[in-house]
């Protein structure tokens, strides 16, 4: 599955929650969801009932180990919570991490609206929740718990990258 498969099973998997009436099944599944983003620390803090909003605007979606989550240097237009599985994250090919449950990514294309600034590739085979832009938007906007939460992460990586920079540049 590429990149854009991901994308637009994410479209048609949200055009087909959203033309549904909320039956038993999808109680089901955003329960099931709702527990997996409970195990995020980027949502810790939230209420059930958030965490089931939260569950709502998710969509599930399986990966196999190989494929390519997000591209450097593409538009992004989801944003990934890792529910089970690992990934590895590189930049201009160097490997900078490995990510796995309850960690995200692909939140900055849509923040900013630029580019992604790295690429993600499975290593294992995943389960990955997924939001679009718009869902993204709600989050932010819904829940004030998780834009300081993913507030403080991105302020943590970015001390991280600055304090790499700054070690590579003085030599240590």
């Amino acid at each position: 599955m590429t990149v854009m498969e991901i994308t637009d099973e994410v479209e048609q998997a949200a055009h087909d929650a959203g033309s549904r009436h909320g039956g038993f099944p999808m109680f089901i599944r955003h329960n099931a969801e709702a527990d997996h983003l409970a195990q995020v620390r980027l949502f810790g803090g939230c209420t059930r009932k958030e965490l089931q909003e939260l569950a709502s605007i998710t969509t599930g979606v399986d990966i196999h180990a190989g494929q390519v989550l997000c591209q450097e240097g593409h538009v992004g237009s989801e944003f990934f919570v890792v529910a089970t599985g690992d990934a590895t994250v590189t930049i201009a090919s160097n490997y900078v991490a490995t990510i796995g449950p309850g960690e995200f990514f692909g939140e900055m294309a849509l923040l900013d609206g630029g580019r992604r600034g790295a690429t993600v590739t499975a290593t294992t085979d995943m389960h990955l929740l997924v939001m679009s832009r718009p869902e993204f938007v709600v989050l932010l906007a819904d829940v004030p718990t998780v834009s300081r939460r993913m507030l403080e992460a991105l302020s943590s990586r970015l001390r991280t990258a600055d304090m790499q920079l700054h070690a590579h540049q003085v030599g240590v």
